[in-house]
Parts: structure tokens; sequence; C-alpha cells
């Protein structure tokens, strides 16, 4: 079985996992249902992946891993550029909340987060070229974690090294100063999916040796602390002890506690932390409570899919800004809940069979062009969306549309100045011959 699809198959077990050992229960009855559709999606997907998959030979797709000199600095290029971008976009980004919009960070992030909600929920476009040059440039670092992981760039340890760390700072401060964490929640769906589809490019699994793994365990334990941590300055926020918080958190997220959530949370720093990981976990299976409300729910006139590519599009003057409040705003529907409430069960299967379909090809697609940027957007963005599905629509996170235009804009970029650089080679071999 193809390594992209182990992935797919082990994250939905993972989420419904999740479900099962959260100490919390639905506030909806619609739960066999909510199972039973999910699982259809889950297995006509890979039902349709595996059939494409062996009806494309791979043998008639991928030519092998010859790479010419020039192929292997353009993706070095690539990566360095990408980084350098990165930092400009982060740049503007604290120009835009710090100095245009005003926001106090000494107040902890979460405070930020909520100046910064209301200020957008106040303008209709967006609040300077500061924010639309930090957004569309400073997850550029997901091109360099793309290309370092299945791409094998031959480059130093230490570069390598240094750009790992740089990618891990940049997206905790990407993280920061939005005061969210989808950022992070994109990135660990981009590695799971990376490393699927670098062992079904043919490559080996990289060699982690103890630096490597030193740094990726900083990373996690980074990563995670800084998730414990928003919900933490959220209950501060909000006046309420941590266990208050959780609770009612949980409830508005579609479960209701359980005695076992009772007995392991409380005012000990176990208790608090117990809360917080409960709370966690709930942020990352709560669309199955969502999805089990839609079922229960009237029928609703509503986009979930692409309302917020269509809300950054009306940002800018292309169009009017969607209707976004709906029954459960605020929450994650799953993507087979996305679709069921656009079209009901048959919306549900039709995409199921056309994601299934997409992710085969485009990894097919990957094995016969592997240092093609555009290949690997496409690839990135199936299996990403994929991998996410049972939490939501991978359209709706912030970062996804930047990061899926950033590949195209990099490559761009690339090509450009291969193109001057060929240019101006040409133009002093004539002035050599003249």
């Amino acid at each position: 079985m193809p390594g992209f699809l182990v992935v797919f198959q082990l994250v939905w077990i993972l989420y419904f996992v999740g479900v099962a050992v959260l100490p919390a229960s639905s506030l909806y009855a619609a739960t066999a249902v909510a199972i039973v559709i999910q699982l259809v999606f889950a297995l006509i997907a890979t039902i349709a992946a595996l059939a494409v998959w062996i009806i494309s030979d791979e043998r008639s797709l991928a030519p092998g891993f010859r790479r010419t000199a020039g192929e292997h600095r353009s993706l070095l290029t690539a990566t360095r550029l990408s980084l350098a971008l990165s930092a400009l976009g982060l740049l503007a980004l604290l120009i835009d909340k710090i100095i245009v919009q005003g926001i106090d960070y000494s107040g902890g992030l979460a405070a930020a987060r909520a100046q910064w909600s209301v200020l957008a929920a106040e303008r209709e476009h967006v609040s300077s070229i500061w924010s639309a040059l930090g957004y569309l440039l400073s997850s550029c670092f997901f091109i360099t974690v793309t290309v370092l992981t299945c791409c094998r760039v031959e480059s130093s340890k230490t570069e390598k090294a240094a750009a790992w760390t740089l990618c891990i700072a940049f997206a905790l401060a990407n993280s920061a100063l939005t005061g969210g964490r989808s950022v992070l929640l994109l990135l660990a769906a981009t590695l799971a999916v990376l490393l699927a589809v670098r062992i079904d490019l043919g490559q080996p699994l990289p060699k982690i040796g103890a630096p490597t793994q030193l740094a990726a365990t900083a990373g996690i334990v980074a990563t995670g602390a800084y998730t414990l941590y928003i919900f933490a300055e959220r209950a501060e926020l909000n006046g309420i002890d941590v266990h208050g918080y959780a609770a009612e958190m949980l409830e508005f997220l579609g479960a209701e506690p359980t005695p076992v959530f009772q007995r392991l949370s409380g005012d000990t720093w176990f208790g608090r932390l117990a809360a917080l990981a409960a709370l966690a976990l709930a942020y990352l299976v709560h669309s199955f409570f969502t999805f089990a409300a839609i079922v229960e729910a009237p029928p609703q006139e509503v986009d979930l899919l692409f309302g917020y590519v269509t809300d950054l599009a009306a940002k800018v003057g292309l169009g009017a800004r969607p209707d976004s409040e709906w029954l459960l705003t605020g929450r994650f529907p799953s993507l087979p809940g996305a679709l069921f409430i656009k079209g009901g069960i048959g919306l549900v299967a039709f995409t199921a069979a056309c994601l299934g379909a997409a992710m085969a090809l485009s990894v097919r697609l990957s094995q016969r062009f592997p240092t093609s940027l555009a290949v690997i957007a496409v690839c990135w963005a199936v299996q990403t969306t994929a991998v996410l599905s049972p939490m939501l629509a991978a359209t709706e996170l912030l970062n996804f549309p930047f990061v899926f235009a950033e590949f195209f804009l990099v490559a761009a970029a690339v090509r450009l100045g291969q193109t001057f650089r060929h240019a101006a080679s040409s133009c002093a071999s004539n002035c050599r011959h003249c």
C-alpha cells in the first residue's frame, strides 16, 4: 500500500481513537450517523485512491531521480529564497500588527489576538499593505520544509540544521503574531504527508542523528507548550480558572465533560495540565461533535468549504464579503461535515472519490516531475487536504491559501533568476567573441 494512503488511514484511526479517549461525551444524539458518514467518506476515498494507484503504472510515469546541476541549484535557491521571504513577511506582519493597528502584545498573546479579532471584524478591507505582504510571504518557509523533506537537496549538514531551526522559529513566530495555532496544525500535517510522499518517490527515510533528534524533540515540546499556553492565557483573559475554562470550552465545542474529566482536572498543577490536555485533544477532534450537530440541525444555506477564500477575495475588492454566520460559528466541521451541509451524502461520496483519485494522481505526477515546485504544490495541497479532512476543510486554515500561492511565487522567482543569469551569461559570451 502506498505511503500516502497509510498516513491517510492512520490519521482517521487516530481521530476516532481521540474521540473515544476524550473525557467528554457528545451533546448531540446523532453520533452514530456522524460515525457512519465519515467512515463512508474515508472508505470511498481509500478505494478510489488505491484503484487509481494500481491502474496508473509507476513504470510508465516515473523517470527516476537523475537530476541536473541546474535543477539542484534551483531547489537550493528555492529553500534559501523561501527563508528570506518568510523573514520579510514576518517583519511586515510585525509592522502591521504593532505600528499600523497598534495591537498591544504586553498583555499576552491571547489578549493581542482578541484585539486583532475585534479590529478585523470592524473593517471590510485589509488593514494595510504591510498586512497583505506579511500574510503573502510569512509562511514561505513551508517551501523550505517541503524541499528539504522530499527533494533530497544536497546541502551541508550545517545549512540543513540552520534551515530546520529557522523553519521551526518562523512557525512559532507566525503563531505568536496571530495568537493562533492553525499554522502549527498545518505544519504537522505537512510533515506527515511529505514523509509518506518521500517513501512513494522511492527515497529512504532521512537518517536522524542525535542533533536532529534533539532539535525535533525541542520543536515538539515547544509546540505543545505553546498550545497549552494559549489555552491557559485565554482562561486568564476570561477571568476563570483553567478547570472552569476547559469545561466551558468543551461544552462550546459540543461535548459534555464526563466524571473522568472531573476527577483528573483540578487546582493542582497536574489537574490544570490534564484539563488543558483534554481541551487540546477536543480542539483536534471536536469536528465529530460538530458533524453530529449538523445532522440534527435543520438545513442551512452556508458555504463551509471556501468561505475563508471568498472572504480574502472580498478584502482585496474581488466580490462581496460572504455571510460566515451559522449555527455553529467558531467550531470546525470535518471535510465530510462541510460537504454534507452543502449537498448531503451524495456530495460526500462524490467528493471522497475525487479526493482519493487526486491523492493517487498527485503522487504519480510527483514521481514524473520530482523537482517541479508547481507539481509539488499540487501534491502538497491535495495530500494535506486529505490528512486534515477529519478535522476540517484545509482551505479554511489561515495559512493554507497563502502557502499554496507561495509555491508558485517562489517557483516563478527562481525561474526568473535563471532567465536573467542565462541572459547575462549569453551577453558576456557574445561580448568576449566581439
